[in-house]
């Protein structure tokens, strides 16, 4: 089955939670005990607690042993065909007394370990109390380097419900079970850019809420909003109504696939924002006073974000709004990325938000990476790529290219295309191509009229398009030996 999933471009994650199930008949139980890898009682017993398999042991991921061992699990479905792993209730999370009936065993209405429960602590024992923060994050930290042992060639996935300071070098984060509720909808974006700022770059959140159901316009409201956050999905409880995108009639699943259309025609921007991320710390996604600190009113906006330094982002957040009122940080200017209209910094619109709308400006002087849209992330490289020009001021820009996976690039196995514009035109310094996807047009976006003529390298440029309605100039690119293309 997983064989077929990947011929058709689908990767497969599972979830791989801590607690293991406390059976004589389970090799994997009897390996840890053998080993000495469990959490221990205050009494310095082997800790149980129920969880979804029935009563269950838990490795010490506070001991180096431990990681290694429950790292080295992860071999048999790497060899089924299982592409990432998703590590669940490490926060870790148990059922309470009263859900079971071993009420002996101690737990308190915190539903986690007994706070006297004995961790090895990496050579410094202490309590659960001591190291209840940390448990998830060295439980993720075992999953990755136990999958980057067993395949030292690829970069791991490893997703995470808990962490700790440092837990972004070993996974991404999502928020936990949230509601379908309007209310954790707007939560989602101080939560996102909270974490962002603290060091944890790839988070996301449940779009529609896990536990329950949400109505069609909730749910096409929060595809929206999380379209251009790090790390997106949809997923629900096993009672909740369906939610695909288009589970909602025919009018929706139109709105919600151009939502995530969206997505995967400026995946090259996201991705270049991780490199970024890599090298600098900056987190792809931003509240507005990361970027305009001087900015006291950007300070006081919690419903956007910055999408990198380029993107800013003004989902609707509220029930049956068809317009919102979007904050324009100070220092720069903002087009419309659907009309081209302009909006001076420091100024507040009242924009048009219709349902199929989600409202999107680029910062004047930026250059955007855009892609057309694909089945699947592994046909990017056979696609033209474009650069979004936002007209009317000085800036530039730059994407990122590797092979998408692995760590060649670490080895200059990349390139990196730089564009910088000053009001006239754009210098291209376009390196050469050696397989990569290859830039095929400009779009100059903002413009107010069309230009009597665009030239590349100083020569007319054939096949110019200007589409009076969206402020957009196409410029087609032949090849990419261009330096400089002028609207």
């Amino acid at each position: 089955m997983l064989a077929r999933l990947h011929g058709d471009g689908f990767r497969a994650v599972t979830i791989v939670d801590p607690g293991i199930k406390s059976d004589e008949h389970y090799p994997i139980y009897r390996s840890g005990r053998a080993q000495g890898v469990y959490v221990r009682t205050a009494a310095g017993g082997e800790l149980h607690a129920k969880v979804w398999p029935g009563v269950c042991a838990f490795p010490d991921f506070t001991a180096p042993a431990a990681r290694a061992w429950f790292g080295r699990l992860y071999e048999a479905p790497l060899a089924l065909g299982v592409d990432g792993f998703w590590n669940d209730m490490n926060e870790p999370g148990v059922f309470a007394p009263d859900d079971f009936d071993r009420p002996e065993i101690g737990l308190g209405p915190q539903k986690t370990f007994p706070l006297e429960a004995r961790h090895a602590g990496d050579g410094n024992p202490g309590t659960h109390a001591q190291y209840h923060n940390v448990y998830g994050m060295q439980m993720a930290r075992a999953s990755f380097e136990g999958l980057r042992s067993l395949r030292p060639d690829r970069r791991p996935l490893v997703l995470t419900r808990a962490g700790f300071a440092g837990v972004q070098r070993y996974a991404a984060m999502w928020t936990g079970d949230n509601s379908p509720t309007w209310t954790h909808l707007a939560l989602t974006i101080p939560m996102l850019t909270n974490l962002s700022v603290s060091g944890v770059p790839f988070v996301g959140a449940d779009v529609g809420g896990f536990m329950g159901s949400p109505g069609a316009e909730l749910h096409t409201r929060w595809l929206q909003a999380a379209a251009l956050t790090p790390y997106f999905r949809t997923h629900s409880n096993d009672v909740s109504a369906p939610r695909e995108p288009w589970a909602f009639g025919a009018a929706h699943e139109r709105i919600n696939r151009a939502t995530i259309e969206l997505r995967y025609r400026l995946l090259p921007y996201l991705y270049t924002l991780f490199a970024d991320n890599e090298q600098s710390g900056v987190p792809p996604l931003r509240p507005l006073w990361f970027a305009y600190p001087g900015d006291v009113r950007a300070s006081l906006v919690d419903d956007q974000y910055l999408a990198g330094g380029d993107l800013l982002v003004a989902p609707v957040v509220h029930e049956g709004q068809t317009r919102r009122d979007v904050y324009f940080p100070k220092g720069d200017a903002w087009i419309d990325w659907w009309d081209g209209t302009r909006h001076a910094g420091g100024t507040v619109a009242q924009v048009a938000a219709p349902l199929d709308r989600l409202p999107l400006f680029v910062r004047a002087g930026a250059v955007v990476p855009v892609a057309p849209v694909v089945q699947h992330t592994g046909e990017l490289k056979t696609v033209p790529l474009t650069l979004a020009v936002a007209a009317g001021a000085s800036g530039n820009g730059h994407v990122f290219q590797d092979a998408g996976d692995g760590y060649g690039y670490r080895e200059g196995v990349s390139r990196t295309i730089t564009a910088t514009q000053d009001g006239h035109g754009v210098h291209l310094d376009i390196p050469a191509n050696g397989g990569w996807q290859r830039v095929g047009a400009l779009d100059v976006i903002g413009l107010d009229t069309a230009p009597a003529a665009g030239r590349i390298d100083g020569k007319p440029a054939p096949g110019v398009r200007f589409d009076a309605a969206t402020h957009r100039l196409h410029i087609p690119l032949a090849d990419e030996h261009v330096r400089r293309v002028e609207f």
